[in-house]
């Protein structure tokens, strides 16, 4: 048994990754991760000129003035109806992909974020606060489907022992999208009174040439197989997203393998999803990796990185290139960590990304409170590089292996239903820590680090016991092992016999 298992894991580790695989997952990101990294910080940069506009919306549809909490009020409204839309997205994304198809949600998905983007436009230029919140909401929705059913689409057109760099690419694209839009939000781009609505027209041209590029691939295979069973475009599909033969035998033998286990397990409703044991386990380790990305104290630096380096020292021009700086590192430490999901694993990538984080964490800490007790500028650069290594550190594993992990611990029955609820977790996990920072920040200051710190030594703690390696492994043998926990009867059910299905070109058939 050791050797077989060896042999397998070592036939996918020679595994080879299609063009085709890597285009298709660039076009999928333009409107999952992208316009989610874009989205999520689209009005920083520019955040006074878009609150006098706000300010002057709500003249015209009041008649009067709104005061300081009201305006407050308002503009918090604004910003948070995207992330309760995503919740939203999130929630429904799932069973619209499993019932119409991945590239159909996505296109779907495009068509409605021309008609929100395209609202919103119309709307600033009418002075129509009420449509544009409306205009956010439907944009928040459109996010929430694109960051459930683009990893679903990637990861199951992905080659096994290459399903963590493809992912690493989908978490890295979201970088690329917060700087875009924080270079588009700097006054000497699109960062004034008169240009500042166009920073909503990206995310149309984006949903373009995703439907048009979209459009000239194929469906999952696995979609196609596993729901639909339909063999003939299974193999099609499969020959456009392998090299050879060889591995398109080798992944319709696992699909089919997967296929007897559906036969005997439906798909699961939420309720069943959690009153099967085996995916209690996978559910859980699911929800909280997302829950630890939330909550390991990112947030605080994607939204107040400005406000740290201005207290370092920095100039507010400085600061504001600064906080490109992090977020270009945060991408580059996504493609680097992908390389090393793959070789180190799973596991290991995101203890290691909890340790990293919490020291950086605990860094920043001492030296923010050193630089307020003496006020000595030989704390500022030491204070500016732990921030930045706070970054560098997530980067590497938690900004990704929880998006992964949400597509190799399920099978086809539950992955619709189970990355719901995940990125749901994540949304709400998102609105929490987002409310709760300035709160902390204002009452207990840097001392809120070592809250975040402390978070993460749990986070390590609990990871440390419950989650399983996933690299190189089928659903089934991940299963097996949650089964094994609770002491079931693993899955020794034999597959069935592929040699009659070969056919001439040693392609299952």
């Amino acid at each position: 048994m050791v050797n077989f298992l060896s042999s397998k894991e070592d036939s996918r580790a020679n595994q080879t990754i299609s063009w085709r695989v890597v285009v298709a997952t660039l076009i999928t990101c333009l409107t999952s991760s992208v316009l989610y990294g874009y989205n999520i910080v689209i009005f920083n940069t520019p955040e006074t000129i878009v609150k006098q506009w706000v300010n002057e919306a709500y003249y015209d549809l009041y008649d009067e003035w709104p005061t300081s909490s009201q305006l407050t009020f308002y503009w918090s409204l604004t910003v948070s109806l995207m992330s309760a839309g995503a919740i939203l997205g999130s929630g429904i994304s799932g069973i619209v992909a499993d019932r119409m198809g991945r590239i159909p949600t996505i296109l779907l998905n495009n068509f409605v974020i021309v008609l929100a983007s395209a609202l919103c436009l119309v709307t600033v230029h009418f002075d129509q606060l009420i449509g544009f919140m409306i205009g956010r909401f439907a944009i928040g929705i459109t996010v929430g489907v694109g960051v459930v059913v683009g990893p679903m689409y990637i990861g199951e057109i992905s080659p096994v022992s290459l399903r963590g760099s493809m992912m690493a690419i989908f978490s890295s694209a979201t970088y690329f999208g917060k700087i875009t839009s924080e270079v588009l939000g700097l006054t000497g781009v699109l960062g004034t009174s008169s240009l500042w609505p166009y920073i909503l027209v990206p995310p149309i041209i984006c949903s373009i040439i995703s439907a048009i590029g979209i459009y000239l691939f194929p469906e999952s295979p696995r979609y196609l197989l596993l729901k639909k069973h339909d063999e003939e475009k299974t193999v099609e599909s499969l020959r456009l997203f392998r090299n050879d033969a060889n591995e398109v035998s080798k992944d319709l033998a696992e699909m089919y393998e997967e296929m007897e286990t559906l036969a005997r397990d439906p798909p699961l409703t939420l309720t069943e999803l959690w009153n099967k044991p085996s995916l209690r386990w996978s559910l859980g380790i699911s929800v909280f990796g997302m829950v630890a990305q939330q909550f390991s104290g990112i947030n605080y630096i994607y939204y107040y990185s400005t406000e740290i380096f201005e207290y370092a020292g920095a100039s507010y021009t400085i600061s504001s290139y600064l906080s490109i700086v992090l977020i270009l590192l945060l991408g580059l430490f996504c493609v680097t960590g992908g390389y090393f999901i793959d070789k180190l694993g799973r596991r290991k990538i995101f203890l290691i990304s909890c340790v990293g984080m919490c020291f950086s964490t605990i860094f920043v800490f001492a030296f923010g409170k050193l630089l307020e007790f003496y006020d000595n500028s030989a704390f500022s650069y030491p204070l500016i590089l732990m921030v930045m290594l706070v970054s560098v550190f997530y980067g590497v594993g938690l900004a990704t292996v929880p998006w992964l992990l949400m597509v190799e611990l399920f099978s086809q029955n539950a992955r619709g239903a189970a990355m719901s609820i995940t990125v749901v977790a994540k949304w709400l996990s998102n609105m929490t820590t987002s409310f709760s920072t300035e709160i902390l920040l204002e009452s207990i200051g840097f001392y809120m680090f070592l809250i975040y710190a402390g978070l993460l030594i749990v986070f390590f703690m609990v990871m440390y016991f419950i989650l399983p390696e996933t690299n190189n492994r089928t659903i089934a043998e991940i299963t097996n092992e949650f089964k094994l926990r609770d002491k079931l009867h693993p899955d020794d059910t034999p597959s069935k016999s592929y040699t009659n299905l070969k056919n001439d070109d040693g392609i299952l058939s």
